[in-house]
């Protein structure tokens, strides 16, 4: 396990996988039990990133054992929720400076550009007024969402299956 977290924090809290969780994936708190993590997805709210400690070991299936690549079902798992960590990228590219957000796998992914459309009003026809206004409402939510599901921010620039620098900023 070559890539460690710099002026990380390790989370404080004890929390087991309920599922298996790679090294330098995103996670979250399990949605009934807040003592066990799950692999975070698209539109989740990350708690950090599970990154295993250089000289962990665990079990290879045939009796010896091996560097910690990640963490088995009802295994504790290290996260880190601060400072900067390596996430591994699961989308074609990303760029410094892109926000960096959960999706399927615990993988790193961006965020969509924030957008918002004017609410252009022709008439003061009260249904059209109603109409634009809510769908103002409904992309200041989706915006608000959005700014909940981001981990950090990218430092460098990589593609799919790279170890990227993530700054958290939970």
């Amino acid at each position: 396990m070559g890539l460690q977290p710099f002026n990380g924090h390790e989370i404080a809290i004890e929390v087991t996988a309920t599922e298996v969780i790679p090294a330098y994936a995103i996670v979250k708190f399990n949605a009934s039990d807040k003592t066990k993590v799950d692999l975070a997805t698209a539109g989740d709210i990350p708690l950090g990133v599970a990154i295993p400690h250089p000289d962990e070991m665990m079990p290879d299936g045939n009796g010896g054992l091996i560097k910690r690549t990640g963490y088995q079902i009802g295994e504790r798992v290290t996260i880190y929720d601060s400072g900067t960590v390596f996430v591994k990228c699961g989308v074609a590219n990303v760029t410094a400076g892109d926000k960096c957000v959960p999706m399927a796998g615990g993988l790193g992914a961006k965020l969509a550009t924030d957008t918002f459309t004017d609410a252009a009003i022709a008439t003061h026809d009260d249904a059209k007024i109603n109409a634009a206004i809510n769908g103002l409402i409904d992309e200041v939510q989706a915006a608000a969402t959005a700014k909940d599901t981001v981990l950090g921010k990218y430092l460098v620039t990589g593609v799919i299956t790279d170890l990227i620098p993530v700054r958290i900023k939970i």
